[in-house]
């Protein structure tokens, strides 16, 4: 499921803004409003004790990020960095207060893309516990694929110190288990980028479900 686009008179209300691959877009405050991306893709990181940090979502085109903060503040901070080239919509708390009380489709496309988070958030907490590595890692890169803006390609632009954030495992773990996919022809590894074989990802991760 893909999330649907903002109409042109929504975005009206927002402040448009460019960013550069690496960029910190954001730090989540209680006083935040509410970014969207127009494109490119983000990360929204946890800041972790140890000064590390990890990634809560990448999200792609259509994407609304900081929304369950604004209606769920709470202490733990969050920052968004464009994860490519980026263009983001930002509304500010008034707008956003604005157009739930006078846009029913302001509102429909919120909770769309809220309901489409829970879920994935619900998917992984059941990989996290029933599916082997394997699997896991399958169903991370067929989650961040359906979440770039060019779909067509099969190209993932992400470092595999990135992807081990992702899906919360060690460096070299991840590392293992990636050449072990590529050995059996779901991707092909490259400096940056990992190519997925997609047809050989979603025929195996639909027999996985329907067992």
């Amino acid at each position: 499921m893909n999330n649907p686009s903002l109409p042109l008179s929504l975005l009206e209300h927002a402040v448009v803004q460019d960013w550069k691959n690496g960029d910190a877009i954001h730090m989540w405050t209680p006083e935040s409003g509410i970014f969207y991306v127009l494109h490119g893709t983000v990360h929204v990181v946890r800041l972790l004790e140890n000064g590390g940090r990890s990634i809560l979502h990448a999200l792609g085109k259509n994407n609304f990020f900081f929304e369950n903060r604004y209606f769920h503040p709470h202490t733990r901070t969050s920052v968004a960095y464009a994860a490519s080239d980026t263009q983001t919509a930002y509304f500010t708390p008034k707008k956003v207060e604005f157009l739930l009380n006078s846009s029913l489709e302001f509102c429909r496309i919120l909770i769309y893309n809220m309901s489409l988070k829970n879920l994935n958030s619900g998917k992984n907490i059941v990989d996290n516990r029933h599916s082997n590595p394997e699997f896991m890692l399958l169903s991370a890169l067929y989650d961040l694929n359906r979440q770039k803006e060019d779909r067509s390609s099969r190209s993932l632009r992400i470092t595999q110190a990135s992807l081990a954030e992702y899906v919360g495992k060690h460096p070299v773990t991840t590392n293992k288990i990636l050449k072990l996919l590529e050995q059996k022809g779901f991707v092909t590894l490259g400096r940056g980028i990992i190519t997925l074989n997609m047809e050989q990802i979603s025929a195996t991760l639909k027999n996985r479900e329907g067992e």
